[in-house]
């Protein structure tokens, strides 16, 4: 049986990485279209919807977990 190499663990690779996704925060909060931002970085649409969303997601829990409101029983 073959065996794949330490750090390799196949699947797809993102479509959007780190920096990928800073530049289209940047470009979406300047007011630019989805459409524009996704043509300038060379992916679809609908990934770059489904990034942000899950971006604003992934805020929106961390800002509701990390308040510093007491929790009430």
């Amino acid at each position: 049986m073959l065996r794949s190499r330490p750090g390799n663990h196949g699947g797809r690779p993102p479509a959007i990485d780190g920096d990928m996704l800073a530049v289209a925060l940047r470009r979406r909060d300047a007011r630019e279209s989805v459409t524009a931002i996704a043509k300038h970085l060379g992916i679809g649409c609908s990934t770059l919807y489904r990034t942000l969303a899950a971006y604003d997601e992934s805020v929106t829990v961390s800002q509701e977990f990390g308040s510093s409101s007491p929790a009430t029983c």
